[in-house]
């Protein structure tokens, strides 16, 4: 509750005459007016209030992401008559902290960002204008259709407006956020209240106006016997998280979404100009909502901009299908890679052909290396298709099956994780690295099986012709009088995967066709062998 309002020396609150409104046993003064649920966005003319201390709040708060001195204001203004306490927290506002948004009815505004002019009589934008009458702080022109509201700030009554987010009334000080709450409450449809703790009460002194911040129940009172009392089935935003960016999927996590048909609502990007008319969002529309109505999967659209975010429910527009707005950030892209999916998923550790991996994502232009479990891939080992795809060639083959953890890392750093499949080999598979390596030069051979701990026995040649060796095994290479024979002696491991190294003879040029025998006690004879490898010694 805030503190009793100083009511003399006062000044009037608001434009319209409170006497010829229809009275409550409440102290609420009804005006006969009832926003349409389309036209709750609204914006704030910033730069129209131009006293020095009415612009000169530009700490960050999360609660109101991008937005800086009257607009922050204005903005908490609005939060306050809001259905549900600001992002689950009610953080924001100094005179109330923990308490932001304290309306309980069913209806919300819509931050729409700032404007560059007051617009129409219903372009739902807070200005600062000239000479409003004497001792007028501000007026509002409702309508169910829109609004305006527009405070004085002419050297006649010389206000000197503040935008906190502290109490900095004293002197001639005002408080935007109290004043702009009392008007936003005429731009609800509520006339002056008769109940002077009301924020809605018609007048206050300059010191007072910090204490209009704060709605009273006589305050939400009349609001809910406008929009109805928060209703049961109202959809709630609790948090957001993901990748807030153009063309980013973001998870809504909430209670209430509809299984199918939701409309996810974004501040647009008006770029600072006025909209001429109640502001609209942009929309994702037809969304599915999963885990019983509590996770929505979104991806954030073109034209979006810092703000907030509402999920409105499937069925007819109303302000109790509409959840409470949620604050984000909105980012013109992504300050990392990010990945978004594999082809193949899964994909094999080794194989003949050697497997690549395609790696699909955002922000992949200068990618510098690719992270696979422990292992990591550079040079030629990757190939930068464009800015959204990047192809991995498994050689050598990972360290690790199952799932595995793969990172992109480019000139801005590294994306998050994202878990790709990597399967055992789907048989017996011999690979070597480099297929030309010179004479007296290392090579590696790669040698994988469905299963870890089987031994392997490769054998060379350098032809190829059938070479029976009855009743063990049958090699596919021999027959030019050279079969040799090399026992890597080294098992496979937990991935299915075994190597060794071996260097060429110097004295050796030409065609050398490989093969191995995979032995295992638990395998039937014939023991099974795997493709041909063919290396070229220039």
């Amino acid at each position: 509750m805030k503190l009793s309002k100083l009511t003399l020396p006062a000044a009037l609150v608001g434009a319209a005459a409170f006497l010829t409104m229809p009275r409550t046993s409440n102290g609420y003064v009804l005006l006969g007016v009832s926003l349409n649920a389309s036209s709750t966005g609204f914006q704030v003319d910033q730069s129209s209030f131009t006293d020095a201390a009415s612009n000169n709040n530009v700490a960050a708060d999360a609660n109101f992401p991008g937005a800086t001195g009257a607009a922050m204001s204005c903005w908490k203004a609005a939060a306050e008559w809001a259905s549900q306490k600001r992002a689950g927290n009610g953080n924001g506002d100094p005179s109330q902290n923990g308490g932001l948004g304290n309306g309980g009815s069913n209806f919300d505004f819509m931050y729409e960002g700032v404007a560059n002019s007051a617009g129409g009589g219903t372009s739902c934008v807070i200005s600062a204008g000239g000479f409003l009458g004497g001792g007028v702080f501000a007026v509002t022109g409702p309508s169910n259709n829109g609004w305006s509201i527009t405070f004085d700030n002419s050297s006649n009554n010389g206000w000197n407006w503040v935008d906190g987010p502290g109490n900095e009334t004293g002197g001639q000080s005002t408080d935007i956020q109290g004043i702009a709450a009392h008007e936003i409450g005429h731009a609800l449809g509520l006339g002056h209240s008769a109940d002077g703790n009301a924020t809605m009460y018609a007048f206050t002194s300059q010191t007072g106006s910090y204490n209009l911040r704060t709605i009273e129940t006589d305050d939400t009172n009349g609001e809910a016997a406008i929009y109805g009392t928060l209703g049961v089935s109202k959809p709630a935003i609790t948090a957001i998280s993901g990748n807030n960016f153009i063309g980013g999927v973001i998870t809504i996590t909430g209670t209430n979404f509809s299984s199918t048909g939701n409309e996810v609502w974004f501040t647009k990007n008006y770029a600072g100009a006025t909209s001429g008319g109640p502001p609209a969002p942009v929309m994702q529309t037809g969304v599915s909502s999963s885990n019983g109505g509590t996770t929505i999967n979104v991806t954030v659209p073109a034209n979006s901009a810092t703000g907030e975010v509402i999920v409105r429910q499937s069925g007819a527009l109303s302000q109790s299908t509409k959840s409470a707005p949620f604050p984000l950030t909105i980012l013109a892209g992504p300050p990392t890679p990010i990945i978004t999916s594999f082809s193949p998923n899964p994909i094999q550790i080794i194989a003949s052909p050697i497997p690549t991996l395609t790696i699909n994502g955002i922000k992949f232009t200068g990618a510098t290396s690719v992270q696979i479990g422990s292992a990591t891939y550079s040079g030629s080992h990757i190939t930068v298709l464009n800015d959204t795809a990047i192809t991995v060639k498994f050689m050598p083959p990972p360290n690790e099956a199952g799932s595995v953890n793969v990172t992109v890392t480019g000139p801005s750093g590294t994306s998050p994780v994202l878990a790709e499949t990597i399967n055992l080999p789907a048989g017996n598979i011999l690979q070597a690295d480099p297929i030309n390596p010179a004479s007296g030069a290392n090579v590696t051979f790669y040698y994988g099986t469905p299963a870890a701990g089987d031994y392997p026995l490769v054998a060379y040649s350098s032809c190829i012709s059938p070479l029976p060796v009855p009743p063990y095994f049958t090699l596919s290479i021999g027959g030019c009088g050279d079969l040799n024979f090399l026992d890597l002696g080294n098992p496979t491991g937990a991935n299915g995967i075994a190597s060794q190294t071996v260097t060429v003879p110097s004295t050796f040029h030409g065609i050398a066709i490989l093969q191995f025998i995979r032995y295992n006690p638990s395998l039937p004879y014939p023991l099974p062998v795997s493709n041909l490898s063919i290396i070229n010694v220039p």
